[in-house]
């Protein structure tokens, strides 16, 4: 998947790009970010991982982050 992405950046952006592969599960960056982006992943977790990946995403979150996720 980092493959097609590195593939579909836009290269006047993907110089700066970095790119991590993790468990979003157990995510520790030790970092926060303006928003937070877990689209077409986050439902494929079983009910009681996604109540407990509320946790890294705010641990994650700069304060006002925005939020976006897929559920289902």
């Amino acid at each position: 998947m980092l493959a097609r992405a590195r593939e579909a950046a836009d290269p006047a952006h993907a110089e700066r790009a970095e790119w991590v592969v993790g468990d979003m599960r157990t995510l520790a960056l030790g970092r926060r970010f303006d928003g937070v982006l877990a689209w077409h992943s986050f439902f494929h977790l079983a009910p009681d991982d996604q109540r407990a990946t509320f946790r890294t995403f705010a641990a994650h979150a700069a304060p006002g982050a925005a939020l976006l996720f897929t559920s289902g």
